[in-house]
């Protein structure tokens, strides 16, 4: 339903993972941080042509002058390379990103301070995933319990989505295309009986373009069988996957009480399709209206 899928994406804006934005946001931090940065050495520099001595009845800039101006110089060429360090690209996986990519994370972060035990205790992408609170308190040094849970915030916002979360997510993509379509279809949507044709025929394509369009994958006909009972009393496991990937209930019972399921295993001896249906949440302990569960048939 667009509940769920509304629901998904709120999911999916807590967890964007949007790695054009992830670096859009990196490196303006980056900027600002390193700019500011740069500002405040830059003005706390003395002009030479106002501290100056005299050797041998001729002004020269006092030496120390001159050594903490070069120092002080030295410090803003550090922070213009390090301004153009925090500019090169994260890879997209927070997973492969390298103990030096942790170190211009943290700089962006304001948390530079840590960038040295960070890099002696060699922490890279993937260890810095599993970093626990305590890990980086008592042995990393963060003293500031903010410190440590600004990490843990932001690295949550940088996790790779799992497999389950990743599905969801192509899920609501593909729910937002088909709103899209329906809004201003380029075609008309194909009716039920269609595309339950395009299914009894294996016409995978077909069947694709249809939702594409806006077709809802939970439509039924006048006997209350949706696109994925279909599929499953074919048994094409292909466009089960591909009805489940775009929203189909996988527990819809028609008028008679039966799932997706009980046709599965009642017409696929070997349990293939079954097998894969419960490992996509399929409900097998449902029963159809004569009490009969898919272990005991349709009928």
């Amino acid at each position: 339903s667009l509940s769920y899928f509304s629901s998904m994406n709120m999911m999916k804006s807590l967890r964007d993972i949007n790695s054009d934005t992830t670096q859009k946001a990196i490196a303006s931090s980056a900027d600002t941080a390193a700019a500011a940065a740069a500002a405040a050495q830059a003005a706390n520099i003395p002009g030479l042509s106002h501290i100056k001595t005299k050797l041998g009845g001729v002004e020269l800039p006092d030496q120390a002058i001159v050594k903490q101006r070069e120092k002080e110089i030295q410090k803003i060429k550090a922070i213009e390379e390090a301004q153009k360090l925090l500019k090169k690209p994260f890879p997209n996986d927070i997973r492969k990103w390298s103990v030096e990519d942790v170190g211009r994370w943290l700089d962006t972060l304001s948390l530079s301070q840590y960038k040295k035990a960070f890099s002696e205790a060699s922490v890279d992408g993937d260890f810095l995933m599993e970093l626990r609170p305590e890990d980086m308190r008592d042995i990393l040094g963060m003293g500031h319990s903010l410190h440590v849970q600004k990490v843990i915030v932001t690295r949550e916002k940088l996790r790779p989505l799992n497999e389950m979360e990743e599905r969801k997510k192509f899920m609501v993509e593909q729910e937002e295309l088909a709103r899209q379509n329906r809004d201003q279809p380029s075609e008309p949507i194909p009716e039920v009986e269609t595309v339950f044709s395009q299914i009894r025929n294996g016409r995978y394509n077909r069947v694709e373009k249809a939702l594409d369009l806006g077709y809802e994958a939970n439509d039924t006909d006048s006997h209350g069988n949706s696109a994925l009972i279909i599929a499953a009393q074919n048994l094409n496991k292909r466009i089960c996957d591909l009805l489940l990937n775009r929203g189909a209930n996988i527990n819809h019972q028609n008028s008679q009480g039966n799932t997706a399921m009980h046709y599965a295993m009642s017409y696929d001896p070997e349990g293939t399709l079954g097998e894969f249906l419960i490992g996509r949440g399929a409900d097998d302990t449902l029963e159809n209206q004569l009490g009969l569960s898919p272990y005991d048939g349709i009928d």
